[in-house]
């Protein structure tokens, strides 16, 4: 075989059992299936290698990439020992991200056992002996010497060795084109529906950048309390409105501290 092609059928190989090892992929988990029917279609094209960034709050830096206009795909979340980020880009990859976020935190270190198998040296033996010679007019005796090499099999042996252990995340990001209204709005917690007296309520968690909300002056802690004077849906049941209201102008009145604050809202198309 051409070495060149033995080569690539090699590296082939390699790559095949890296993606099967890969614990990004393992443990994957896709979010499209908590998205509205109408967000599948406005996904930009992904690009063959994802861009990766390295954070240190991962929950924070989530956030940002969503007010810039990204919607999270999917997220891996394991424990183990420090890997390549490479893993990441292939899984990155393959889920469609326009931007793969990673966090890799420290846990702890454990003491882990390690077979170790070495071959020891031959060994050589050098036997003297006397042997008694005929010939001549007389017999005589000489001296012999003999080497025997004795050849050892494999031995294994059990090494403590100290590995670092982290918790790795990622979440899969890609990037959405024209947002039917951009925020991200969340059902009330038990608390707030305590302190509103109310049951329904839709809390702005974060708000894209130029997008309907952020051109309305929707902020991030707003309370959406109706829209188009109805009390609002919950925040799933909003969603999936939003494929029959697009294009649409529709007033919302909002709590903003304690105050009760009315804006008209041009959806896109």
């Amino acid at each position: 075989m051409n070495v060149k092609l033995g080569l690539y059928y090699v590296g082939i190989f390699i790559l095949g059992l890296t993606a099967c090892a890969n614990p990004y992929r393992i443990n994957f988990n896709s979010t499209k299936d908590r998205f509205p029917s109408w967000v599948e279609n406005r996904l930009l094209p992904h690009p063959e290698k994802p861009q990766l960034r390295l954070t240190e709050n991962i929950q924070s830096d989530g956030w940002g990439l969503f007010e810039r206009g990204y919607f999270m795909v999917g997220y891996s979340k394991f424990d183990g020992p420090k890997i390549e980020v490479d893993l990441a880009i292939a899984q990155g990859a393959a889920a469609g991200a326009h931007v793969v976020l990673v966090q890799r935190k420290y846990a702890k270190t454990l003491t882990e056992t390690v077979t170790v198998t070495h071959w020891p040296p031959s060994e050589t033996t050098e036997i003297r002996e006397k042997t008694d010679v005929s010939g001549g007019t007389r017999d005589r005796q000489v001296d012999r010497r003999v080497e025997i090499t004795t050849s050892r099999g494999p031995e294994t042996v059990y090494v403590p060795k100290q590995v670092d252990y982290y918790e790795h995340s990622a979440t899969f990001w890609r990037k959405i084109d024209r947002p039917v209204f951009g925020g991200l709005v969340q059902d009330l917690t038990e608390d707030l529906r305590q302190k509103l007296q109310a049951n329904r309520g839709l809390v702005v968690r974060a708000v894209m950048l130029d997008s309907p909300a952020f051109k309305a002056d929707l902020l991030k802690g707003d309370i959406i309390l109706k829209i188009n004077d109805e009390p609002v849906p919950s925040a799933a049941q909003f969603y999936e409105n939003l494929k029959i209201m697009a294009g649409k102008n529709i007033s919302v009145s909002l709590l903003r501290g304690s105050n009760t604050i009315n804006r008209i809202i041009s959806l896109n198309p």
